[in-house]
């Protein structure tokens, strides 16, 4: 009997793509899309209904620093920054 470890990503809300191969990529939707739960691997506990967003000015990590004693204002400067992606339209997601 197989038994999963690990968390369960499978209710996460956002996936967030950050560093250039990402978001200088036209197809940063396929990219970040290959993380999603495949019915084929059902013992993955991978998210199934994310949405995309892109950090392209590189504030992730700022951003955590930040949080830990400014929670709201970090998550006011990513909900300000963060751009949300929809497909392959790259210029969705500037």
């Amino acid at each position: 009997m197989h038994y999963q470890t690990g968390k369960d990503l499978s209710d996460v809300k956002y996936i967030v793509g950050t560093g250039g191969v990402i978001i200088y990529d036209r197809h940063a939707y396929d990219i970040l899309k290959s993380a999603l739960y495949d019915a084929g691997k059902p013992t993955e506990l991978r998210p199934r209904k994310p949405a995309f967003l892109l950090d392209g000015d590189y504030l992730t990590s700022a951003m955590g620093l930040l949080g830990r004693h400014h929670p709201e204002i970090a998550l006011r400067i990513m909900k300000k920054r963060f751009r949300k992606i929809v497909g392959n339209d790259y210029e969705s997601a500037k």
